[in-house]
């Protein structure tokens, strides 16, 4: 009955329910743009980072890309923000605290959007092709991909980075 209730609940929120903020914890980093959460009432979900796209974990910087995120996310908690399932898998703008933050206990407040931080750090694209992403995200995430370009961060040290929509690896 449970889990029928669980079934129900993740449908609502699917069938277009308002979105609402879940909060939980990473138990996994899945590759640098995906993470496996426990979200109380929901279990386990797997939720790609809105609006960013990383390396494949088989291409050229995707090892590098996970472990930049699993430095940011994992064992940690988090809020999933506008947080959709489609397509087989949920989406969000994820967030949590901020590595320095020095609040001291776990409830320190999740600010750092972990997408904008993957992009910051040259571990990922934003992807432009993902609609509905506001005006002042979007600016903050075209910005922070120009900079990373421009500094040749992380993927961007290579002369031309294929993006993982583009990639073909070993099948």
């Amino acid at each position: 009955m449970k889990r029928i209730l669980l079934l129900f609940a993740l449908i609502g929120l699917a069938a277009g329910a308002p979105a609402e903020t879940l909060s939980g914890r990473v138990d996994a980093v899945v590759d640098g743009d995906t993470l496996r959460v426990d979200v109380p009432g929901h279990g386990q979900l797997r939720v790609r980072l809105a609006w960013v796209a990383a390396p494949a974990r088989l291409q050229e910087h995707g090892e590098a890309a996970r472990s930049s995120l699993g430095a940011l996310a994992y064992g940690r908690t988090v809020q999933l923000e506008n947080a959709q399932f489609s397509g087989g898998e949920w989406r969000a703008v994820v967030r949590a605290p901020a590595p320095a933050a020095r609040c001291g206990n776990a409830d320190c407040p999740p600010t750092l959007d972990l997408g904008l931080a993957q992009v910051e750090r040259g571990m990922a694209w934003h992807d432009r092709r993902s609609a509905g992403q506001p005006q002042p995200a979007q600016a903050a995430y075209q910005q922070a991909e120009f900079a990373a370009k421009t500094r040749r961060l992380g993927l961007w040290a290579g002369k031309n980075p294929l993006p993982p929509w583009e990639w073909r690896g070993p099948r």
